[in-house]
């Protein structure tokens, strides 16, 4: 009897122990669920994105710091806020849309809208919510990011773009990009209006096409592979200030632009993928430089050459002259036009110049020059003849003034020539010779006008003109 009893109470104990030893385990894991929970709200809570749960009913279960504080609210004021009251009226979607919306996409969606702060501000975001399960039952677990700072930088983007697209629309400034290969990939509608080419056109037309015609600086023929996109391309380096003429489509004629090239690089590359091309249309000031230069070397009342001009070009007849090339200098001076001024003023002179001008031209050949010194004084060059050739001309000029009577209005005025001659030989000073003609001109002045008078080395010899006009 007594051993029954012994297993007996052997047996309580043993039950006693495992009730005791489960009690330890269940204390154990709710202590490490509590430890685990408060792992993850520390966890959550450190987050910057805001951490929302909510039933399917729309009733808030759980929100973490950045949720609360971001909107300006305590954390039992956010738990207890209607779902409804956190978003923007006009994002004023519903709970079970959501459900909907998450249903549909296997549980989850990514969308933006705006939530509504405690001080009526709002915020833009972005929110990743999927449907989990927690403790039995599913729930809806939305991560939102405040996008304020990624809106400004977009909007910010989007403006910059836009002021840079305008100017890229309405600027005067041709630009162009090609790519590595040389295809024309964007043109902004200056560049269409300089080349007179659209976008479609451009790109459709190899470099080698004629219509891509152009021509440098000093006048030669401009390949298509020496445009300066295409150097910029080839050698990877910037291509500043190249001058050339390209011919306009529309306009059918050339017009001068001055180009920079300027090779753009993907990073870590060492071809370039594209070129970036601006070029400004400057015609207009090369036909004013062209005009400027005109004026430079030409008299501005009857168009003809300048005293400038005829020096440049004695030069060139003096070089020529050493490769026996003969030329011959005469000098004119319009004997009594003091006369014409006096009488009847100073532009009605300058009608007479201009009249006298074209009575002398029609007696010249083509290939002479024809300048006007200044007042009533004129140059004539004349190159690959000899002095009795030039005399000839000479007289025939002299002929020409003498027998033609210049009118304006009532007043009519006979007008002579007073001619130095001289002769043009390759070892004379260029500079010398205009005043050897000079003297000339005064020697037939002196001995009574309306002659031709030759310089010689020796000194000045009046002589007569032969007879008769042979040309």
């Amino acid at each position: 009897m007594r051993v029954e009893r012994k297993s007996k109470n052997r047996s309580t104990g043993d039950h006693a122990e495992f009730r005791q030893l489960k009690l330890e385990t269940l204390e154990s894991r709710q202590k490490s669920a509590e430890e685990e929970l408060r792992f993850r709200s520390v966890l959550l809570d450190s987050a910057t994105d805001s951490v929302f749960v909510r039933d399917f009913e729309g009733k808030l279960i759980y929100v973490n710091e950045a949720a609360y504080k971001t909107r300006g609210y305590t954390k039992e004021e956010l738990l207890a806020l209607p779902l409804q009251k956190l978003r923007s009226p006009k994002h004023a979607e519903d709970v079970d849309s959501l459900v909907k919306t998450l249903m549909k996409t296997k549980g989850a969606a990514v969308y933006e809208t705006e939530h509504l702060r405690k001080d009526g501000t709002l915020m833009p975001v972005e929110v990743n919510a999927r449907i989990i399960k927690s403790g039995g039952r599913k729930v809806i677990v939305s991560i939102v990011r405040d996008i304020t700072e990624r809106e400004r930088a977009e909007k910010a983007l989007r403006q910059s773009e836009e002021k840079y697209r305008t100017l890229y629309l309405t600027m005067a400034q041709g630009v162009l990009y090609r790519d590595a290969d040389g295809t024309i990939t964007s043109a902004n509608p200056a560049a269409e209006r300089i080349f007179g080419m659209t976008l479609d056109e451009m790109k459709s037309k190899p470099l080698d096409d004629p219509i891509w015609s152009a021509i440098d600086e000093e006048g030669s023929d401009m390949r298509g592979d020496m445009y300066p996109s295409m150097v910029a391309l080839r050698t990877g380096k910037v291509v500043r200030n190249t001058v050339m003429r390209i011919f306009n489509q529309k306009e059918k004629g050339y017009r001068w632009i001055s180009v920079n090239a300027i090779p753009q690089f993907r990073p870590g590359k060492k071809r370039p993928y594209q070129v970036f091309t601006t070029f400004d249309d400057i015609t207009e000031r090369k036909r004013a430089e062209e005009q400027l230069a005109y004026l430079a070397t030409h008299d501005c009342l009857t168009d003809l050459a300048n005293r400038r001009s005829v020096e440049e070009a004695l030069k060139r007849a003096v070089a020529r002259a050493r490769r026996r090339s003969a030329s011959a200098l005469l000098f004119l001076d319009v004997d009594n036009f003091k006369l014409v001024n006096d009488t009847l003023g100073h532009a009605a002179g300058d009608k007479v110049l201009i009249a006298l001008t074209h009575r002398v031209r029609k007696n010249l050949r083509t290939e002479d020059m024809l300048a006007r010194l200044g007042g009533d004084e004129f140059a004539v060059l004349m190159e690959g003849i000899g002095i009795e050739t030039a005399w000839t001309i000479a007289e025939r000029m002299r002929r020409a003034v003498e027998s033609f009577p210049f009118a304006l209005g009532e007043h009519s005025f006979n007008l002579s020539l007073s001619i130095g001659l001289v002769l043009v030989s390759g070892n004379q000073d260029p500079s010398l010779l205009l005043s050897k003609a000079d003297n000339a001109m005064y020697t037939a002045k002196e001995h009574g006008g309306n002659q031709i008078v030759l310089y010689e080395p020796n000194g000045v010899l009046v002589e007569l003109a032969p007879e008769p006009d042979p040309l």
